[in-house]
């Protein structure tokens, strides 16, 4: 213990020797103090940086050491934050379609090749025929967005195609002589009618629209079990024009048994039906 420099004779001696242990108390505090505050500001400066980084958000910082000022600069940075989650969640754009569309990117030299769908007379399938500088190089028949035969060479392009049943047109891409990336139809007065998306052929994802723009479809494909000629297999959902459920399914490989549900415009369950691993009804 530290010896006070004087012996201790009146009551005054008294207060003299408080008024110097707490000046010797204070001298401790001032000394402490700055490494308990390190450790904390240490701590903000790593989480600041490392969500930034993450992020890739630039954001400004202060030089000085203050720890206030370095407050209201994390403050910012978490508004800043949020207004990035809160862009992302006005997207409405699933994780699964986020990583989807991130594979898929198509990479291809841009070659003008046009595309005409018509309807087989008598068949239950499309027939599509691909010109390049008007000389037809490649025929498909397609059933429901799937390719059932193709025949002849595509290369890697950009394919601008019209629909003449539907007097719709639209664009897609082929990598490797298969579809690959997004592939958008619009309806004949410029609306997005439909998007979907390929990776090397295989179907991944179809998103269908309303004329007013309301999602009308949304089936995803990516875990889809292999029924051959079914179509309502993967993870569907259909929807009225004000954006309820009007029909689901879910007939996927990591769910042992799958079902399909209807619903009335009140959303009350009207039918449904289950479905097991062999594709027979339950």
């Amino acid at each position: 213990m530290s010896q006070l420099p004087f012996k201790l004779k009146a009551p005054d001696d008294w207060l003299w020797a408080s008024l110097w242990s707490i000046l010797i108390v204070a001298g401790g505090l001032l000394l402490v103090l700055p490494k308990v505050q390190q450790p904390y500001q240490q701590r903000i400066d790593r989480d600041y940086y490392s969500l930034a980084n993450h992020l890739n958000v630039s954001i400004s910082v202060l030089s000085e050491k203050n720890l206030k000022e370095r407050e209201v600069h994390r403050k910012a940075f978490w508004e800043e934050f949020s207004k990035i989650r809160e862009a992302e969640e006005a997207l409405e754009v699933s994780n699964k379609e986020k990583r989807i569309a991130s594979t898929i990117k198509p990479e291809v030299e841009m070659t003008l090749v046009t595309k005409r769908i018509l309807r087989a007379p008598g068949k239950d399938y499309e027939e599509a025929y691909f010109y390049l500088n008007n000389k037809k190089i490649a025929t498909q028949r397609i059933r429901n967005n799937h390719i059932l035969e193709q025949f002849g060479d595509i290369p890697d392009s950009k394919i601008e195609f019209v629909n003449d049943q539907y007097k719709s047109y639209g664009e897609e891409f082929y990598k490797d002589g298969k579809l690959h990336g997004r592939s958008v139809t619009y309806y004949e007065k410029g609306a997005v009618e439909k998007e979907i998306f390929y990776i090397y052929g295989e179907l991944m994802l179809v998103k269908q629209y309303f004329k007013e723009g309301q999602l009308k479809t949304e089936i995803n494909y990516e875990d889809a079990r292999d029924y051959p000629g079914e179509t309502e297999v993967g993870v569907g959902k259909i929807y009225y024009e004000d954006g309820s459920l009007r029909y689901e399914w879910n007939i996927t490989n990591s769910l042992p048994q799958g079902y399909k549900k209807a619903y009335n415009d009140k959303q009350e369950l009207t039918h449904e039906v289950y479905i097991n691993q062999k594709g027979e009804q339950i």
